[in-house]
């Protein structure tokens, strides 16, 4: 943490094919990913460790702005109220 060079970086989760749309903090170990790939979006659910524990593709899956860098994240029919760090 003392030393920022790439050497010393550590991947959290693997590159994908999509574009990343938005990192949430939900909790105090998880996140999660949001991408639109081929016009649609997806959601990874991971740790904060980079296991992975859920992915959802889809029309599940739609951010709605509330607020400056508050959202609301719906997947499925579960409604996820995230904040952008």
């Amino acid at each position: 943490a003392n030393d920022p060079r790439r050497d010393n970086w550590r991947e959290l989760v693997p590159q994908t094919d999509g574009v990343l749309s938005g990192v949430y903090f939900t909790g105090k170990d998880k996140m999660i990913l949001l991408y639109e790939t081929d016009a649609y979006n997806q959601a990874y659910l991971y740790t904060t460790d980079g296991k992975a524990y859920a992915h959802v593709v889809g029309s599940a899956v739609t951010r709605i702005p509330v607020a400056p860098a508050v959202y609301l994240v719906k997947i499925g029919d579960k409604v996820i109220k995230l904040a952008a760090r």
